[in-house]
């Protein structure tokens, strides 16, 4: 099964039965950096540019439901070093980690 394939199972099954314990695993951010990374590409002037949306947009809600799925308090919020989710100022996106 390809990475974009794993991750919509992962989705699949914290949103239809509620269990993270798919998004929690190590292997749903190497599968969503996989998909960026064959989603993504860089342009011209060194910004992304987007070659399948829908792929971006599962990765995306992989890391969303990943920061939200651990109760507050439980986990220090961290930068995910392996994110390609860079800004201008290469900071990357925030995420929960789970070994907090």
């Amino acid at each position: 099964m390809d990475p974009l394939s794993r991750l919509a199972e992962r989705l699949w099954w914290f949103t239809t039965g509620g269990d993270p314990g798919p998004l929690l695993e190590d292997a749903a951010v190497d599968e969503a950096q996989a998909v960026l990374e064959a989603a993504l590409r860089a342009g011209p002037d060194g910004q992304a540019e987007v070659l399948d949306r829908d792929a971006v947009a599962c990765a995306a809600l992989v890391h969303w439901f990943r920061y939200t799925a651990l109760p507050r308090g439980s986990a220090k919020v961290t930068t995910c070093a392996a994110s390609p989710w860079r800004g201008p100022s290469g900071s990357t996106i925030p995420v929960r980690s789970p070994s907090a």
